[in-house]
């Protein structure tokens, strides 16, 4: 994992489960600040009337934000049990990673390995897996 990042990207969601649940996840958001005030939420998708977007509220790059990204997906599971979705990168001159939260666990994977590849090899492999594991736009 990178510790002193220079670039830092968020796309973690939710999907609720109507718009009274939205409504009283948001309002609830807004006084408790889950993930210590570091994020915000924000609505970015209107074809997913029910998706809560969050984002990075603070450009403080140098300190780890895995235990504000826990307390967030904590938050969520334990008020009102949905389960945080998404990823966020991170990156620095020399490497980028990509962290996810799976059971109630940070899991980072590297994403340089593949500049070591030529375009050829890149477009094979981008093949490979999007038959195998779909486009990764599945919600």
């Amino acid at each position: 994992m990178i510790v002193n990042c220079e670039s830092v990207s968020c796309s973690l969601h939710v999907i609720c489960r109507g718009n009274t649940q939205k409504q009283e996840l948001e309002k609830r958001f807004g006084n408790e600040s889950p993930g210590n005030g570091r994020f915000y939420i924000w609505n970015r998708y209107d074809e997913h009337p029910n998706r809560i977007d969050f984002a990075f509220s603070t450009c403080d790059l140098a300190t780890s934000r895995d235990n504000d990204i826990l307390e967030l997906a904590e938050s969520l599971q334990s008020n009102f049990k949905l389960n945080i979705q998404g990823y966020w990168k991170l990156q620095d001159a020399g490497s980028a990673c990509r962290g996810e939260v799976h059971d109630g666990e940070i899991k980072y994977a590297d994403l340089m390995w593949i500049g070591r590849y030529n375009v050829e090899q890149i477009i094979k492999i981008h093949k490979m897996a999007e038959e195998r594991f779909g486009t990764g736009n599945e919600e």
